[in-house]
């Protein structure tokens, strides 16, 4: 496969939600950005206790999430017996990103399986490179948005 580059950059808030993941999984999506036929915009990458906590409600407490739209459950980790791999980490990180792809709309954010399942072809190289893994290879809990470093 050729690869070309592509004239996409991460803006300022991709770029401070990048600052406290894990260099390897910076390097991994910056360089994906780079051969992306799609512009990605970072939506969350280190999370606190406290929004994962909320995040674990929805679906089971609160079925209306913060930006108001309807909601089931989302994660399976509660930020505390059970953590996301988004938390902070011994070594000061976190080891999960979330991305969507720039909508047709200025602002709006898009979230097209087909476009995941491209961009999951395109990043198997890096994938492997940097040991990262897709949340829609997922067999019980498709997370499509999400990458995170493999466990070790």
């Amino acid at each position: 496969m050729e690869i070309i580059k592509t004239k996409f950059k991460f803006g300022p808030l991709s770029l401070k939600r990048l600052e406290k993941v894990h260099p390897n999984l910076v390097k991994f999506v910056t360089e994906l950005l780079d051969i992306s036929p799609y512009d990605i915009i970072i939506t969350e990458g280190l999370r606190t206790v406290e929004t994962q906590m909320e995040y674990y409600s929805y679906g089971r407490t609160k079925f209306v999430n913060k930006w108001g739209q309807k909601t089931g459950i989302i994660t399976k980790c509660d930020g505390v017996k059970l953590k996301s791999q988004h938390q902070t980490h011994d070594d000061g990180y976190s080891h999960a990103i979330d991305f969507a792809f720039s909508g047709e709309t200025k602002g709006k954010l898009d979230f097209s399986a087909k476009k995941y399942y491209e961009i999951r072809k395109i990043a198997e190289p890096l994938m492997k490179k940097y040991n990262v893994e897709w949340g829609g290879d997922w067999k019980t809990f498709k997370d499509m948005p999400h990458w995170q470093l493999k466990r070790v």
